[in-house]
């Protein structure tokens, strides 16, 4: 059975396709957070500035290192523009990393936090303030690998495979919301 005309079977893709790939990125580069965080610099500048294989924005798969272990693995069609979310911390659903971390260092650090939606958590001065600046600073020292995944069923099978391959249980949860 095809999902989404892909040419791979579910057994192709978990045994051959996704340890391709998997090593694909042990071999890739790893680049600054903060390339990402600059304000006012688009995809196609990141493409020169960095000097990646690409013309355009592409869909693929992301881990964010922190002192060289990987803590979280994502996902998106478009992997710059996603990757520059997650390091403005504007938005919750935008910077899901952020987020995640902001609940961390005020557990770490007995900071009580509304126990409320994300939304109205992000209203919260204190929590905003922990979201969009410590936060932001302890992003902007991790390093980023990402490879291009073309077919979304490889690219959705992969988010999971890496993540349980490279240990991210702490940041990236499969929980249906």
């Amino acid at each position: 059975m095809s999902i989404n005309n892909t040419t791979y079977t579910f057994d192709q893709i978990v045994d051959e396709v996704a340890p391709i790939k998997y090593n694909e990125l042990q071999q890739s580069q790893a680049y600054s957070v903060s390339h990402f965080g600059v304000k006012n610099q688009g995809e196609k500048f990141l493409i020169k500035e960095l000097g990646l294989p690409f013309q355009s924005d592409f869909k693929g798969l992301y881990v964010f290192y922190e002192d060289d272990k990987p803590i979280y693995v994502g996902i998106s069609k478009n992997v710059l523009k996603r990757l520059r979310q997650h390091v403005k911390c504007e938005k919750q659903n935008e910077s899901s990393l952020a987020y995640l971390l902001t609940l961390e260092h005020a557990k770490q650090n007995n900071i009580s936090i509304p126990v409320e939606t994300r939304a109205n958590r992000m209203k919260n001065k204190r929590f905003y303030k922990l979201f969009n600046s410590t936060v932001r600073k302890r992003l902007l020292k991790m390093k980023v690998k990402f490879i291009e995944i073309d077919c979304d069923v490889t690219l959705y099978l992969s988010e999971v495979y890496f993540a349980m391959q490279l240990n991210t249980d702490k940041f990236n949860s499969f929980e249906t919301h």
